[in-house]
Parts: C-alpha cells; sequence; structure tokens
C-alpha cells in the first residue's frame, strides 16, 4: 500500500468533526439515515444536523461497512496516535469555561468564524458551537480556547452556569477574587482595569475586548464604577 493510499484511507475512516480515526467502541463510524454521511459516535449526540450537508437528522445506525473497514486499518497500518488517541468520554464542555485556561488539549480552526492562526478552539465547542462549519484540525498544545474566552463572534453554547450573566461584584462584592479577566480598548479598561467574564460577554458585546488571563486578585471595575454595568442590574426584582 503506497503513502497516497494509506493517507486517503485515513480520510475515509476519520470523523469529519472531530478528525478523529474511527474506531470501537468509543468512536464507532455511525451513518445519518436521512443522507448516508457518517460521523463517530463521540460526536454523534452533539448533532441534531448533518455537519456535511445540514440535513435534519433522522436517526443513525452503525456503519458496518465501515467498520470492517477501520478493523482491517487498525491490523495493517500504523496510525499516528494524534489522530487515533485511546476512546474516551465524549468531551462537552469547553475547557476554557471549565476552569482549565491553559492545558494541553486538542485544538482546531474555524474558517467560518474566520478562527485562524494564532486563534484555536477546543474539542468541545468544535463539535457544539461550530458543528456543520468549515473546521480543521490544527494541534496538540497548551493554551486556550478563543470560542470560551468570548474571542470570536459565535456565542459559546457552554457557558450556562448559575452565575452566567452576573458580575463577580454582584457575587463575591468589591473583594478581590481570583477570576477570568479582560480588557476593553473600546471603553479603555486597559492596564490595572479590567471587567469579569460576565461583563465582557454582555456590557462589552461587540467590543475590542481581550482576555487577559487569570487575574489572581481583583474586582471588575465595570460593576464597580459603570452605572449602565448590564450585569448589576440583571435578575433585580422592581
Amino acid at each position: 500500500m503506497t503513502a497516497d493510499t494509506d493517507s486517503k484511507l485515513i480520510e475515509l475512516i476519520s470523523c469529519p468533526v472531530c478528525y478523529l480515526v474511527m474506531s470501537g467502541p468509543g468512536r464507532l463510524p455511525m451513518v445519518f439515515k436521512s443522507c448516508g454521511h457518517t460521523v463517530c459516535s463521540e460526536c454523534l449526540p452533539a448533532l441534531s444536523k448533518c455537519p456535511l450537508c445540514n440535513k435534519k437528522s433522522e436517526g443513525s445506525i452503525e456503519n458496518y461497512s465501515l467498520i470492517s473497514l477501520v478493523e482491517h486499518a487498525h491490523k495493517t497500518m500504523k496510525i499516528d496516535p494524534e489522530i487515533d488517541p485511546p476512546s474516551s468520554m465524549p468531551v462537552t464542555v469547553c475547557t476554557f469555561v471549565n476552569g482549565d485556561p491553559d492545558k494541553e488539549q486538542r485544538f482546531y480552526h474555524c474558517r467560518t468564524c474566520g478562527i485562524t492562526d494564532r486563534d484555536v478552539i477546543c474539542e468541545a465547542c468544535v463539535r457544539i458551537c461550530h458543528a456543520g462549519h468549515n473546521t480543521s484540525f490544527y494541534k496538540i498544545t497548551k493554551g486556550y480556547c478563543d470560542c470560551g474566552s468570548m474571542g470570536c463572534d459565535v456565542e459559546c453554547k457552554c457557558i450556562n452556569d448559575k452565575n452566567a450573566g452576573k458580575c463577580t461584584i454582584r457575587i463575591h462584592g468589591k473583594n478581590y477574587v481570583r477570576q477570568r479577566w479582560y480588557h476593553c480598548k473600546t471603553c479603555f479598561l486597559t492596564g490595572d482595569l479590567g471587567c469579569c467574564q460576565s461583563c465582557a460577554r454582555i456590557c462589552h458585546k461587540n467590543h475590542n475586548v481581550i482576555f487577559a488571563g487569570i487575574c489572581e486578585s481583583c474586582y471588575c471595575d465595570c460593576g464597580s464604577g459603570n452605572k449602565n454595568c448590564l450585569c448589576m442590574k440583571s435578575n433585580i426584582k422592581k
């Protein structure tokens, strides 16, 4: 078998969503009944439509023909572990949102959203927030997800905890706490000034906002001094 043939076979047995080689039992090839396209069983639960043709899902079954091909490939080929890691439970929450802002992990690009070059998205966001987009695997490295950190125009679907939308001033008062820290160049919140994640996402939406890292001891300058801070007003009974 030639190198070119190997490459084509790897492409054929790789999931078009996570770009990992399909295998059993964790990443079984599952075919959509509505269109005949195949994705792996890890990515399937997050998809309501086919990521290749956008047809609405009408259920799926195991792709037995591809399963045989996958088994043959694993027996006869040496597959790069980067695209064939041990099967595991699917990643369902953005690593940034989940509290791992600088984790070594698989990163992807999304050409649909203009997330390329040094901007990247994590495995959960490529499956959930960018499903059906023109995405591609980038590399395994340390870093944070630009979707979860609000570094792109897509609203991250992983941000759904009970304090989402609340300024950290509402939660902790004007106490210095460890939190994700953002600068807003539009509002001149730079240098020693900054805001919490909720304010960056809501009050400063569509502004020139930059994730500044994890601040070990700070409080939100938006919630503490801005009378128009939406995150201080939300959920307040009148």
